[in-house]
């Protein structure tokens, strides 16, 4: 795949990849540990792994994506449970992240060898893990971390058979191990991601583009084979095809103000700002112009050396490369933007989403950069000179977005956050804090080292003589919430054992419930009842605790097709009952949620 022949023997040319990542793996470890970086969708992810299989199965059923994460990530919770004897804490938890990156980092470093020879496997390792958009959610607990490289591999395979279609020296076994290869990475990254069918489409279109315009045998393994790789990793998602219907109404009509206007200036910001600087807060003119000229270089350069009439020559992959890149990195960006523009769903997030293809496009801008530098200079020095020259901007700006996240991390975090929102709510330093959502206890001790951390089971016995309390919920995504978790905070706030109580957000993570003149003996009375219910309350517990008829807090938006929701009924008065009426599962699984 090389116009510049590789001669080193594969140890020998991996032994700078083991230095460079010598160098920079203590750093991405720290990072994963760095509590101050936690986030509302990673306490997602980890309170979706904690849940019991059935249960996490259903809730995925309205999330935006499978539960192929959620799954990889209980199954390595279980495992650093057997290896430490407990939960095993935050940087655990991420360390699939980096694994991840290190993976992207390895095959960014053998494209940079094959493509472009010498040492340029560094600087496309570097290229590629130093964008902060990458690295900002690969060392996170989201499925991203592993998304990224298991499409980048489906790529780089594509581009590499494509290379090796028809040549006598290749070996054709080989090949047939590459399209293997693709099969799984493609697989995994349709469990991982919904949108990963967008780009494994694209990558598809691109096969059959290939099978129009290139001769030669229909038996090979980039045409057999290829199509039997794709055609069996949508196979392998029939089984979700079921419930995919409500994740797909779930897009389309969930509220989501998060989300990234589907007009012509965000469809800009990605290339001009969020691709080559990689932060998500406002948007800096002089950074806009700096992206865009960071971008546009490297096709500057192609572009002239392509008009150059006496431009010399040079090899085809660097071209594929250009094009299959620019296809699948730019293109996914321009088809999630149309998807959302025409109302279809909402897919459109320019600073999260569209990095699903930003190491394919990274490859792409290298590869013009070499091939315009290669056309019009004479001397290979200067040629390489020159494509660094072109590709240097965008490695400048990518890694000072990067050092910009690490320093925006730094400035608060979580433990600030809680301590900035709401100090009147916050109990004294050394006192019980109450946690909703307790299982997460052991991922955030940073946070809650100043306190007395208890699980919200504790608030059955309070302390004699407690007349108020705090409790920390550590996520807002109550449709997620156990039922426990969902009564604890409906029975808390409903002023029936306390004189006042009040609820305040806390950044994007927390939420802060403050109870004050607490009536201990009916708190007793309503919580030792109530809070370790699972589907029915006593008499009494309940007539202490909510209204007639109050419905307490749905599983999941009204916008969704799931029908889960607690109800509260009354009985004569004062004889509460609180049935779960779950949405029927499917059950092509064998585990669901059990019918009403």
């Amino acid at each position: 795949m090389t116009e510049r022949k590789v001669t080193s023997s594969l140890p020998q040319g991996w032994i700078g990849f083991l230095f460079l990542l010598a160098l920079l793996l203590p750093g991405w470890v720290l990072r994963a540990g760095y509590e101050h970086s936690l986030w509302m969708d990673e306490f997602y992810s980890l309170k979706m792994a904690l849940k019991p299989l059935n249960e996490l199965i259903d809730a995925t059923t309205f999330d935006a994506h499978p539960p192929g994460y959620y799954l990889l990530l209980k199954a390595w919770l279980a495992v650093g449970r057997w290896f430490f004897g407990e939960e095993p804490g935050l940087l655990w938890a991420r360390l699939l992240g980096v694994g991840g990156l290190i993976a992207l980092a390895a095959m960014a470093w053998e494209a940079g060898r094959r493509l472009f020879g010498g040492s340029a496997g560094a600087l496309m390792a570097w290229l590629v893990t130093s964008n902060a958009f990458v690295q900002l959610l690969s060392r996170s607990m989201r499925n991203y971390a592993l998304v990224i490289p298991a499409l980048f591999a489906c790529f780089l395979l594509m581009l590499w058979m494509w290379e090796r279609d028809g040549a006598r020296e290749s070996r054709v076994r080989l090949q047939w191990w590459g399209a293997a290869l693709y099969f799984v990475c493609a697989v995994t990254a349709l469990w991982l991601h919904l949108l990963s069918a967008v780009v494994l489409t694209m990558l598809g279109m691109a096969w059959l583009f290939l099978l129009v315009v290139r001769r030669g045998p229909w038996l090979s393994p980039l045409r057999l084979g290829l199509g039997i790789a794709q055609a069996l990793a949508a196979f392998s998602f029939v089984p979700w095809l079921v419930q995919l219907k409500y994740q797909l109404r779930y897009l389309s009509n969930a509220p989501t103000p998060w989300m990234s206007p589907a007009d012509w200036p965000h469809l800009g910001y990605v290339f001009a700002y969020w691709i080559p600087w990689g932060d998500e807060g406002a948007l800096y003119p002089a950074a806009l112009v700096a992206g865009s000229l960071a971008l546009l270089l490297p096709a500057a350069l192609a572009l002239v050396g392509w008009l150059r009439v006496d431009a010399k020559p040079t090899s085809p992959v660097l071209g594929r490369a250009a094009a299959l890149g620019l296809w699948v990195g730019a293109g996914f960006v321009v088809a999630i933007w149309v998807v959302s523009y025409l109302g279809l769903a909402k897919v459109f997030h320019g600073p999260r989403y569209t990095v699903l293809t930003v190491p394919a496009l990274l490859v792409a801008l290298a590869a013009m950069a070499v091939l315009g530098a290669r056309k019009l200079m004479a001397s290979e020095t200067a040629a390489d000179a020159l494509a660094l020259a072109a590709i240097l901007p965008l490695l400048v700006l990518s890694t000072t977005g990067t050092l910009r996240n690490h320093s925006k991390e730094g400035a608060g975090g979580l433990p600030g956050e809680l301590h900035a929102a709401a100090p009147e709510a916050l109990p004294r330093e050394g006192e019980h804090l109450y946690v909703l959502g307790s299982e997460v206890i052991p991922y955030m001790p940073q946070t809650l080292a100043k306190f007395r951390p208890l699980p919200i089971e504790a608030i059955t016995h309070l302390p004699e003589g407690t007349k108020g309390l705090t409790v920390l919920a550590t996520d807002h995504w109550e449709s997620i919430w156990p039922f426990r978790d969902r009564l604890a905070r409906a029975m808390i706030l409903n002023g029936k054992a306390a004189e006042s109580g009040f609820e305040v957000a806390v950044g994007n993570s927390f939420t802060l419930l403050r109870v004050d003149g607490i009536d201990q003996e009916k708190w007793a009375r309503l919580f030792e009842q109530g809070i370790h219910a699972e589907r029915t309350l006593p008499a009494g517990a309940l007539a202490l605790a909510l209204p007639e008829h109050q419905p307490i807090f749905p599983y999941s938006t009204p916008s969704t097709a799931v029908s889960r929701l607690l109800i509260v009924s009354a009985r004569e008065k004062s004889a509460l009952q609180v049935r779960a009426v779950p949405r029927r599962w499917a059950g092509l699984w064998g585990v669901g949620a059990p019918g009403a």
